[in-house]
């Protein structure tokens, strides 16, 4: 289903909206030749940081302070194959006193839409590890790059809540796994997510939508365990459990 066709890439690129061309490398590829969401999502956070150190509010610029991710939802038409280009667009529509929200667009060369995204952001100080309101630093100046007449049409974050999970995934957190922050990659949470589904479940189904919400941090040497249960045909609910038994990330993923 192309719920995306008739959206096309603005002719001009608004100033408060950062554009960059991404190329799908085959190493970032599965064995489909498609780009993994995994990946994917890797490139939304480097544009995200990109344009935010542009305009002075990123982690470049605030040294002691970190923008946290807290929520993402990644709809995709069509996921770009090896070596195919596209270009990818963020900008911010909304700010609160505690968080943001960040949004995406991917279009193909010809500039139809190929997928849309949008997050929600929490900034931090790296040593008390409590958030802090955006409006409180640089003088407020992040209001200047607000852009909310850019939206994008795809649901936001929804609620998961399961009711009769079952565990199907087992893993120890190790090197591979951690990021500069020291615990478990935003992105390799997806990855695990979608090792849970087998081989040939992936050979027949392409996962069109990821909502994701991280509320808590894992460590190397934590025993992680997921989660899963069937909401509706081939829509599954999936939760990421600390050895405490407390949830570090809730997820819902629909494949058609």
């Amino acid at each position: 289903m192309k719920k995306f066709e008739s959206y096309r890439q603005p002719k001009e690129t608004d100033s408060r909206v950062l554009k960059q061309e991404i190329v799908a490398e085959p190493f970032h590829c599965d064995f489909s030749t498609h780009l993994t969401m995994g990946v994917l999502g890797n490139h939304l956070l480097n544009v995200a940081g990109n344009h935010a150190n542009a305009r002075n509010f990123g982690i470049e610029t605030f040294k002691t302070l970190s923008w946290v991710l807290s929520r993402l939802v990644i709809e995709m038409d069509e996921m770009p194959v090896q070596h195919d280009h596209f270009s990818l667009e963020t900008w911010t529509t909304s700010l609160s006193r505690l968080f943001t929200n960040r949004e995406f667009a991917m279009y193909n060369p010809e500039g139809k839409a190929i997928g849309f995204a949008t997050s929600i952001w929490a900034l931090i100080d790296l040593e008390t590890r409590r958030p802090l309101n955006p409006l409180s630093v640089n003088d407020g100046q992040l209001k200047q790059y607000m852009y909310p007449e850019y939206t994008v049409p795809i649901q936001g974050p929804g609620h998961i809540r399961m009711t009769a999970p079952e565990e199907v995934y087992r893993h120890v957190v190790c090197y591979s796994d951690i990021d500069l922050n020291g615990h478990l990659n935003s992105m390799r949470y997806i990855e695990h997510l979608l090792n849970c589904f087998e081989l040939d479940y992936h050979r027949t189904h392409r996962l069109r939508r990821l909502d994701i919400a991280y509320s808590a941090e894992c460590y190397a040497g934590d025993e992680i365990k997921i989660l899963r249960q069937e909401k509706a045909p081939d829509v599954w609910m999936l939760e990421v459990v600390k050895p405490d038994g407390k949830a570090a990330v809730k997820s819902l993923l629909e494949f058609e």
